[in-house]
Formats: C-alpha cells, sequence, structure tokens
C-alpha cells in the first residue's frame, strides 16, 4: 500500500483507495484474488453522528477484482541499426528488434531465436526496457550462407499482475541472395509482335527495357510476381533486330545487378506494296532531264525503294520513308528517243509491288545542250542492312557491313569541285552520328580516295571532277559512292536522314 491515496465521499459514503500501481512499484500491483487491509488514521473516520472509528485494521470480507487479462504483443518493428526500417535481414547485418505492449511488462521479457542451422541461434536473453510497454534487443545476424533461410523470432515475460506472455509465431527472413535468371527467352515471334519469357529461381518482380537499365528505370512485367513472367509486346518493325534486358528483385528486396539479355528478329513482311501511280513526267530547265513523278500507298512499318525502269533497264531509283508517299525522279534519255516508263516499289522485306501505270517521253533533238544544273538524278541504295560491327561496307550486300548507296548526279561542266554534307542520322528516339562514320567517292574524280564526313551538317572538302558517264548528256555525269558504317552499341531500327551536294 506504499504511496496509495485515499478519498471519501461522505455522500455517498464511498471511501476510494487508489494504489501506486506502476512499473517501478511491482509489489503493490493488485492482483486478481486479493484483500484489501485499510489502517484508518485516528480521528480521521466518523459515521453521521460524529462519532471517531476506533483506529483499528479494517479487513474487507471479499476479495477484490484485479487484472486478469494476458497481455498483448501489439507490434514488432525491424530496424537496421543506423537505417530505417526493414522486412527482411541481411545476414552480417545489426537489427534492433522493437516490442510493444499492450500494457506494462516486468523488467524481464525475454527474446529467443531460431533460425536455420545454429550460427544465428539466440536462446532466451533479457531485453532493454525503453518503457514499460516497450522493449529492444539488438540481433547481430552472422554473415554465413547457413544462416539464410526463415528465422522465427519468440517472445516471453509476465505483466505487472504476475500473467504470463509467450508468442512464439514471429518471422522474418535472413536472405541476401539476388534472385537467378534461369531463362529469358523471346517466343510467339511475328511480323510486329512477340512474348518475352523470364524464369527465375524464386518468386520475385521483374522489369524489362530494350536498352540497359537500373532495375528502377526499367518498366515491370505484366505478369509477374512469381517465378514465371511473362511481357507480350507489340507494335514492332517486321524484319527488325530487337535487343531486351531484364532485372529481378526478390520479395527481400533484394536486386539484380546485371541484367539477363535476349535478342531477336521479327518476321519478315510477307505482303507485297501496293503498285505505285506516276502522276507527272516534266520536263527540267533546258530539257537536261524529265522528271518522273508519283505517289505509293503509305507504309508506316517500312521504307519503299521506287524503281523507275524503261524496258528492264533501271533509270532511277527513290526511297520513300515511311508513312510517305510522294516520289519524284530524274531521268536523262538520248536525243530524238521515245521512251516508255514504268515503275514498281520493294518494301524494307524485299516484297515487290506489281508495275505501275505507264508514261511515254519523247526526248526533243536540241536536249542535251549547254552545261547542264547540278542536280541528283537517282539513287540506287546498295547495302540498306549492316550489322552493328563498325565495318564498311565492301561491296557484298551478304556480309552486311555497312549501308551503302550511289548517287547519279549531274555536274555542270564549268564546275569541277563537289561537295557533299548529311545530318546525323535518326530512328524514333535513337541517333547515329553521320560524322566519323561517313565517306563517299567516284570513279569519275581526280582521286579514288575515299572524302570523310567530319561533321553531321557541314559541308566536306573537295571532291575534283576528272570525268563523265555519258557525254551526249548536258554536264559531267558522275556515279557517287556514299558508305556508311554502324558503330558498334548502336540501336537496331530503321534510319534516314537529309543530304546536300554542291559544287563550283
Amino acid at each position: 500500500m506504499a504511496g496509495a491515496t485515499c478519498v471519501y465521499t461522505p455522500a455517498t459514503k464511498t471511501l476510494v483507495i487508489t494504489l501506486a500501481e506502476d512499473a517501478t512499484n511491482v509489489a503493490t500491483y493488485l492482483v486478481n484474488g486479493s484483500a484489501v487491509e485499510v489502517t484508518p488514521a485516528l480521528n480521521k473516520i466518523q459515521d453521521e453522528a460524529g462519532n471517531m472509528v476506533a483506529n483499528s485494521e479494517v479487513i474487507s470480507d471479499e476479495t477484490v477484482s484485479g487484472d486478469d487479462d494476458a497481455p498483448v504483443l501489439s507490434s514488432i518493428v525491424y530496424n537496421q541499426v543506423g537505417g530505417g526500417v526493414i522486412t527482411y535481414v541481411n545476414p552480417y547485418a545489426q537489427v534492433l528488434i522493437t516490442a510493444t505492449f499492450n500494457e506494462d511488462m516486468t523488467s524481464s521479457p525475454t527474446i529467443t531465436i531460431a533460425a536455420p542451422g545454429t550460427l544465428a541461434d539466440v536462446t532466451a536473453q533479457t531485453m532493454s526496457r525503453t518503457s514499460a510497454t516497450v522493449w529492444t534487443y539488438t540481433w547481430t545476424v552472422p554473415n554465413d550462407l547457413t544462416v539464410e533461410g526463415l528465422a522465427n523470432i519468440s517472445f516471453a515475460g509476465t505483466d505487472l499482475a504476475g500473467i504470463s506472455y509467450v508468442d512464439l509465431g514471429n518471422p522474418i527472413a535472413i536472405d541476401s541472395h539476388t534472385p537467378i535468371v534461369n531463362t529469358f527467352t523471346a517466343e510467339s515471334i511475328t511480323t510486329t509482335g512477340a512474348t518475352l519469357t523470364v524464369t527465375t529461381n524464386e518468386n520475385a518482380t521483374c522489369a524489362y527495357a530494350n536498352t540497359e537499365k537500373d532495375y528502377d528505370n526499367m518498366t515491370t512485367m505484366e505478369d509477374t510476381g512469381a517465378m514465371t513472367h511473362i511481357q507480350v509486346l507489340t507494335g514492332l518493325t517486321a524484319n527488325t533486330l530487337y535487343n531486351y534486358y531484364v532485372r529481378c528483385q526478390d520479395s527481400s528486396g533484394n536486386i539484380m545487378t546485371n541484367s539477363a539479355h535476349v535478342s531477336f528478329s521479327t518476321l519478315g513482311d510477307e505482303i507485297a506494296p501496293t503498285a505505285p501511280v506516276i502522276t507527272t513526267a516534266a520536263a527540267t530547265v533546258n530539257a537536261d532531264y524529265y522528271t518522273i513523278s508519283g505517289t505509293v500507298t503509305s507504309d508506316s512499318n517500312s521504307t519503299q525503294v521506287v524503281k523507275v525502269f524503261a524496258g528492264t533497264e533501271v533509270y532511277g531509283t527513290v526511297i520513300v520513308p515511311k508513312s510517305g508517299t510522294a516520289w519524284s525522279v530524274a531521268v536523262s534519255l538520248p536525243q530524238s528517243a521515245t521512251t516508255t516508263f514504268r515503275a514498281n516499289s520493294t518494301d524494307e522485306s524485299g516484297n515487290v509491288s506489281e508495275y505501275s501505270n505507264s508514261v511515254i517521253i519523247t526526248e526533243s533533238a536540241t536536249a542535251g545542250q549547254g552545261n547542264g544544273s547540278l542536280a541528283v538524278t537517282s539513287i540506287n541504295s546498295i547495302e540498306s542492312y549492316a550489322a552493328v560491327d563498325g565495318g564498311w561496307p565492301d561491296g557484298d550486300a551478304s556480309t552486311s557491313d555497312g549501308w551503302s548507296w550511289t548517287f547519279y548526279v549531274t555536274v555542270p561542266t564549268n564546275e569541277t569541285l563537289f561537295n557533299m554534307k548529311f545530318d546525323d542520322w535518326q530512328s524514333n528516339s535513337h541517333t547515329i552520328d553521320a560524322g566519323g562514320n561517313m565517306r563517299f567517292y567516284s570513279s569519275q574524280a581526280s582521286s579514288d580516295d575515299p572524302i570523310n564526313i567530319v561533321t553531321a551538317g557541314t559541308y566536306s572538302e573537295d571532291m575534283t571532277i576528272t570525268g563523265d558517264l555519258d557525254p551526249e548528256t548536258a554536264g559531267n555525269q558522275i556515279a557517287v559512292t556514299v558508305e556508311m558504317k554502324i558503330p558498334s552499341g548502336s540501336s537496331g531500327g530503321s534510319y534516314s536522314t537529309s543530304y546536300g551536294i554542291k559544287s563550283r
């Protein structure tokens, strides 16, 4: 009864005795079934007539009701020492375990840890007091593979009324291993899609990207969380090489530091383009050339190469970009000739359309006179598919080293210096530098040495013109070979650029 207080209310004839029950006065706690003994002070208690009670001990004739409820563990929180809250434990970590109870506990709650193996086991240890309800223990986990797995943490103790508490089932994972990708495949490949399938050695959440990135910057796969993970890809381009990367995180928060990788090519398009249409055929200035113009049916998945024929001979070639429709080719004819032209279209998968409508052009006897005007009369694509290996094309399309074209150009006869420039190549969000990766040369030049494109968008050094493929037409007709190498590490795709020519 040390530290107890008493209050008597005459109107209700009630005496209230408040015990000093707290965690520091354990012995004063009113245990269920106890009897209350009161020794009143002399001349302090009287009846209604004013008679003082005798100074003697008064004992209740019934036992009183005290605390008979077992304590409850309200929460367990795990903190990395020096860090934040964690949901799993790394070997060789110090973990602060905080147990909070719903009522005051005695000074000796204990904690017991049973982990895989024996190195991480902890026999019953007294916890440290933060308050009467909050108790802590610092657990140092050994750095050993044998301890990894599920550890079970148990608590035991009594409340201030001496009622026991035991909690045996509080598991936490000990895990330092990142998940392992067992397989990463591309399946169900079509011209425009594929399905990525990843299997892991444990339940995990996987994310993917088409370039190498860290896990937080990748996109979570649409079906993931177990040991098999699936992502359906759509909107791909036919006959194109793709690279995808994946990283995974397990339920303990361990993340792969290196990506798994898969490479695949979509199927080639087997549908031929619609036949182009020739809309006009008009003479250029001085009637040196005729311009044949027309349209193709738009194709958002492929560029189209339009070739203009007279019989079986190709008179001009032009590349129509994806989703483009208009094209134009300049052709030259022998004097006093009548020629029938028609065109067809080839997509990136090599599918060739039917021939277009025909157009007949008759060249006058006075054509082909004068110096001629600077013009690109046609462009032939020699190698349009290339490996990402930084090699220059070698004239053999089967080796896939670099891109190459033949530009057929008319240069005025009174101008002998020729220059070219190219912008950087673009494919959606990807870029390949023109500078350092392009060059050109011509058999109609004074030297066979290639001239390099040093800076994108800037004209090259001079190439001196000394030859003429067709002396009967105005100007010097030259064939310029343009080559492009694809640096290692470049992203796959269909690229395009702009170019310029000048002479003086």
